[in-house]
């Protein structure tokens, strides 16, 4: 999905493209078959998270034969995606957005992004997950912009021993969210 000319600097950045970032962090993985160009992958088995990707227009897909994991019955679908060109202008490094192009959101950006990664890396209600300190702090800026007043949560996971947060979209106490994002 290219970005249209301007880009970034126009903050013209059609509503796909934003749901397709949300995704791809969530849970895309890039890929590059010899001879071909680069591509972003998505295997999933959640029929949310396949309903949310083809409304997006995947470039090829299909159902693995085999079923992975112990607590699944369901194949993962995997659907590709041709890697858009404007990822070059909003990633600092691998799925960590650069500053600038968090600060460039508009409030209604601000919601299509976080109700798209709600779809991938949340739940029906209002928490979104994450591993990464860097998204961490990037997903409370972006709901202070979309209008939530975010609240966050740590915990340990037991498999991985790794720190993850839970930040939930809440309504109201805008004052609190402005102290949260001088803070960041």
């Amino acid at each position: 999905i290219p970005l249209p000319v301007g880009g970034l600097v126009d903050n013209v950045i059609p509503d796909h493209a934003l749901k397709l970032l949300a995704a791809f962090i969530s849970d895309g993985k890039n890929r590059n078959a010899k001879g071909r160009p680069w591509s972003i992958d998505f295997e999933v088995s959640k029929e949310r998270k396949i309903a949310a990707l083809m409304a997006l227009g995947p470039a090829h897909v299909y159902t693995q034969k085999r079923v992975y994991g112990r607590l699944t019955k369901t194949p993962l679908t995997v659907l590709r995606f041709l890697l858009p060109e404007f990822f070059a202008a909003v990633f600092e490094d691998y799925k960590v957005l650069r500053r600038d192009f968090v600060n460039s959101l508009s409030a209604r950006q601000a919601v299509v992004f976080l109700d798209a990664y709600l779809q991938f890396d949340g739940n029906g209600a209002g928490d979104l997950y994450t591993s990464s300190e860097r998204m961490r702090d990037d997903l409370i800026q972006i709901a202070i912009f979309a209008g939530y007043a975010p609240s966050v949560t740590s915990r340990y996971s037991r498999l991985s021993s790794r720190e993850s947060w839970t930040i939930r979209l809440g309504k109201g106490k805008a004052h609190t969210a402005i102290a949260m994002l001088v803070t960041l």
